[in-house]
């Protein structure tokens, strides 16, 4: 039998760690995209066609901006991070974030109390909360970034209660762009747990397509403050990882991700 040194054997393991996380993000990405078409769908329908850049989503991407190019100007300091891969992107999805699920929720509830009112069936699907990070890491404690997230439902009113036809259509989305700093607590090459705050703007798109009026469809929007704190986190690989978050605001309160770091 051949002997290999604790050198090879480590390196071998190191291997075989990141082929698993490679595979793991395969799939994970496969599933993310089957369960957010759907979303991305009616996001390039109802927003990307309908919507008209204001001056606070202008002020809010100029934000966000600037701080991706005051990140990515960076000078490298006298004492540098633990890890020598200062930047990181990445994506995660989860069921609902709790104040988002909180507003759009509640509208569904009165919804659906109208609904049985007036003696006529729903059906209502939430679409989950998608987002994407960028965040640069200033030392071996610190990173700041940006995160931008994506949620959703639609609900689907029917004429009577046997569901003989549609009568009405709801979507409602919601966004924000939120800049990011995370706390690492514990840094080691190959784990990190860490905790982090946000704090940007949100933006509410609703769309209401109703079969039967004379003007079917009806609009509303608005802009609010959007926040998030990450009470844990913790990353699982090294140029290639995993996620997992527990969060309250408006990311989602359970999130599952993977990213890159260079």
């Amino acid at each position: 039998m051949d002997y290999l040194s604790p050198e090879i054997a480590n390196l071998s393991l190191f291997t075989k760690i990141q082929d698993k996380i490679a595979i793991f993000a395969a799939s994970y990405l496969q599933i993310l995209w089957n369960g957010s078409r759907r979303v991305l769908e009616d996001v390039s329908q109802m927003v990307i066609t309908e919507v008209r850049p204001t001056i606070i989503m202008k002020k809010a991407l100029l934000i966000a901006c600037s701080l991706f190019l005051c990140l990515a100007s960076q000078p490298v300091q006298a004492q540098k991070p633990h890890s020598d891969l200062h930047n990181e992107i990445g994506v995660g999805a989860g069921p609902f974030s709790f104040f988002g699920g909180f507003i759009i929720g509640t509208a569904d509830f009165f919804g659906a109390l109208g609904n049985s009112l007036s003696h006529r069936a729903y059906s209502s699907n939430y679409y989950g909360l998608y987002d994407v990070h960028y965040y640069y890491q200033i030392n071996h404690w610190c990173q700041v970034g940006v995160k931008f997230t994506v949620e959703g439902s639609r609900t689907t009113i029917y004429t009577d209660t046997l569901r003989t036809a549609v009568s009405s259509i709801n979507r409602d989305l919601i966004f924000t762009l939120m800049p990011s700093v995370r706390f690492t607590y514990f840094n080691r090459p190959w784990v990190r747990l860490y905790a982090g705050a946000d704090l940007g703007v949100g933006y509410l798109f609703s769309h209401t397509q109703d079969y039967a009026k004379d003007d079917p469809e009806s609009k509303g929007s608005n802009f609010f403050p959007a926040f998030n704190v990450t009470a844990f986190g913790v990353n699982v690989g090294k140029r290639f990882y995993g996620l997992f978050e527990l969060n309250a605001g408006f990311d989602s309160f359970v999130k599952f991700g993977i990213g890159a770091r260079w």
